[in-house]
């Protein structure tokens, strides 16, 4: 199934641990261009569903371009209060953006990697995948869950601690 939320968890870890240089909303962004690719094959029919947008070395520019896309989306078309979030800090940065989204698209191919054949995250340099079958599908949701709702704990547990100036 594209556009997968679950791949939203391990960005909202790496989130909370530098909140002011990875954005999720670029990692979101990232992991939804990604997987159009998914979208576009299953609409015609083609095979494999993962092709070349779902390697390291494709997906990786193709998220740093659409983080920084996405930010600045948010920041010319939603109004101060949700930009001004507690929890959004830092997120809408360019830089942020940049990072977030590299930083989604390169680890899209990785978790599909895992469970899904068909996919080469490694291509050019091997179409070999070591990734796949190292954990049972189920497993690796239930990672991603846990990285968001841990991320999300830590994320929240540093906003609501006093900023030092």
């Amino acid at each position: 199934m594209p556009f997968t939320a679950f791949h939203f968890g391990p960005g909202l870890l790496l989130k909370s641990g530098t909140p002011r240089w990875i954005s999720i909303t670029g990692f979101a962004a990232a992991n939804v261009v990604v997987d159009c690719e998914v979208l576009f094959n299953d609409i015609r029919d083609h095979h494999p569903r993962h092709g070349l947008m779902h390697t390291i070395v494709v997906a990786g520019p193709i998220g740093l371009v659409s983080g920084m896309l996405a930010v600045w989306v948010v920041r010319r078309w939603f109004p101060r209060s949700v930009t001004d979030h507690p929890l959004m800090r830092g997120d809408l940065t360019l830089r942020a953006g940049a990072i977030g989204g590299l930083l989604g698209g390169a680890t899209h191919p990785l978790l599909d990697g895992i469970s899904r054949g068909g996919t080469h995250p490694f291509w050019p340099w091997t179409k070999v995948n070591p990734l796949l079958h190292t954990m049972p599908f189920w497993s690796v949701i239930v990672s991603c869950i846990a990285a968001g709702l841990l991320g999300y704990w830590i994320l929240r547990m540093r906003t609501s601690a006093p900023v030092p100036r």
